[in-house]
């Protein structure tokens, strides 16, 4: 799920459908010769992008920060508070104004503690952030959402001895402070949130799946400014199935998009598309190109208005995992071309990222039975 893999793309001034066209932006950079993986997308500018995830430098995991910007990528120094032989890995990406922020995890040896970086302009530094699963276990924070420099938001999970439960946190612009969080799976049961966005001070959305026994069921909880609710999201599935919302993307209070998959009876997991039109969330057509007897997933959204909006993930095809590109023209889902490089086994497109209507921007990695590598994609 989105701890193995998260998409990102971003969109610019609307151009048809139709005329949109995806190609590398020169590749990311790759760190060593083990496996690098890009998890997260956050827009700058059109051309200037924040891009985090994780390398591996033979021993663990350690935290990858690129940037795109004047027409190359350039890996950036990132804290490693695990030290080089512990894990360390960032998952989301969210900026405002100057201010950059990127969300993960990092191994104290004896369990997983949250794990927040800030850009100030110069450099990548940690801020402190709330472990309330306590040293001893797993703290994990998967998206990140800012709305200025002192209104931020980030979600993800954390163990409470017996099951996940979900964690939210915020930033005031003096500290990272958790607010209390629906768990409808209540103690005995994981409930883990993977996405997050936010309009506003009172409108902000997160997304990721509540347990019942070994079933998984969509999780959509909603900010009103004073307290986090369970909004109803519909699971495809059904009650014996799973069923995941792994991206959230929002413009307006009657325009929200949430992406993930769900499993039927006798089939793999197939796309998810949910809108919220101001009343209800709803399932929305999307396209399977790995067919029904295939995987095919989306892990992230990106909306910059009601009628353009990306959507990124993988699909099963017949020889290797394919990139999956989506793009909502106001009516309906069409795939979109998406690069695949030759020889690769697994691809895939992990989180999306929109602006005004001129670019979108993709990021993931892909792998050819020996090493993963960062993998990059721009549509215009």
């Amino acid at each position: 799920m989105a701890a193995a893999l998260t998409a990102t793309a971003a969109v610019a001034p609307a151009v048809p459908a139709s005329a949109a066209s995806c190609s590398n932006p020169g590749q990311p950079v790759n760190v060593g010769t083990h496996d690098n993986y890009l998890q997260g997308l956050a827009l700058v500018a059109p051309c200037n992008v924040w891009a985090v995830g994780f390398f591996n430098n033979g021993t663990a995991n350690q935290t990858l920060v690129e940037r795109w910007k004047d027409g190359s990528w350039t890996h950036v120094a990132s804290p490693n508070p695990g030290g080089s032989k512990r894990p360390d890995e960032l998952y989301g990406v969210a900026t405002s104004g100057s201010n950059a922020w990127a969300v993960g995890d990092t191994s104290t040896g004896a369990a997983l503690e949250t794990l927040v970086l800030r850009w100030n302009g110069t450099a990548w530094t940690r801020v402190p952030s709330p472990n309330p699963g306590g040293h001893a276990r797993r703290n994990v924070l998967y998206a990140v959402t800012a709305l200025s420099g002192s209104n931020a938001w980030a979600v993800g999970y954390f163990f409470d001895g017996t099951a996940f439960q979900t964690l939210v946190l915020h930033w005031d612009g003096g500290s990272w402070k958790r607010v209390p969080s629906p768990n409808p799976g209540g103690h005995a049961e994981n409930d883990v949130l993977f996405g997050i966005a936010a309009i506003s001070s009172s409108n902000a959305w997160a997304v990721g799946y509540t347990a019942d026994g070994t079933l998984h069921q969509t999780l959509v909880l909603h900010w009103d400014g004073s307290a986090w609710k369970r909004v109803p999201s519909p699971s495809p599935g059904g009650p014996h199935h799973h069923d995941y919302l792994e991206g959230v993307s929002a413009t307006s209070a009657s325009n929200a998009w949430a992406v993930g998959d769900f499993s039927g009876a006798e089939t793999p997991n197939q796309t998810l598309v949910e809108r919220w039109n101001g009343t209800a969330w709803k399932i929305v057509p999307s396209p399977d190109p790995g067919g029904s007897d295939q995987l095919n997933t989306l892990n992230g959204v990106s909306a910059t208005s009601a009628t353009d909006v990306w959507a990124a993930g993988y699909y099963e095809g017949s020889t290797s995992d394919q990139t999956l590109l989506l793009r909502w023209n106001g009516s309906s889902w069409k795939q979109m071309p998406s690069p695949n490089p030759a020889g690769s086994v697994h691809l895939a497109l992990v989180e999306v990222v929109g602006i005004a209507a001129t670019s979108a921007w993709a990021v993931g990695s892909w792998t050819d039975n020996s090493v993963s590598r960062t993998l990059a994609a721009r549509c215009c």
